[in-house]
């Protein structure tokens, strides 16, 4: 029965990991709270993490990670699981307008209009003011494959800043 504790997507999150890898619903801030609520964690319960597959299994882990809750409430952990998920998607932009003129498929971008396309810029300007981050679909992105803006990089605010300085 392998049961582990392990970091989500290198966020610096933890949680409890099965034999099927999959994690239990609690994110831990330290790797040592997670194994000590692993150490906490009866024999029955561990069973069903190594049975997550099974809906009886599966009730009883969620049941009993729900009143444990980790040290990351929930909701908090599975927001930043998600923008994780996406960081190998990761293209590099010196802003939001940017990342959408280089790898949205013009067809489906600003060849439609100028108030389609600011419509458009308007709503993923919008997930990335809530989320930290934006994703374009394999489908409307012209690499083929789905792209993930998370901000501009140090790197890119500084040859922005230099492009700047020599305008004026």
């Amino acid at each position: 029965m392998e049961i582990e504790v392990k970091e989500i997507y290198e966020s610096g999150m933890y949680s409890i990991f099965g034999p099927h890898g999959k994690h239990v619903p609690a994110y831990y801030q330290t790797e040592a709270e997670a194994q000590a609520d692993l150490d906490a964690t009866t024999d029955n319960v561990r069973t069903a993490i190594c049975n997550i597959g099974d809906d009886h299994a599966r009730r009883l882990v969620t049941d009993h990670f729900h009143r444990v809750r980790g040290t990351i409430p929930h909701s908090e952990g599975y927001a930043i699981e998600f923008r994780e998920m996406w960081r190998e998607y990761e293209v590099q932009a010196y802003s939001l307008p940017d990342f959408m003129k280089r790898y949205y498929k013009p067809n489906r971008y600003h060849e439609r209009g100028e108030e389609y396309a600011a419509t458009l810029l308007a709503g993923h300007q919008e997930d990335f003011d809530r989320d930290g981050y934006d994703v374009i679909s394999h489908w409307d992105s012209v690499t083929g494959q789905t792209v993930a803006f998370f901000g501009a990089t140090k790197h890119h605010n500084t040859e922005t800043a230099s492009k700047q300085a020599t305008m004026f």
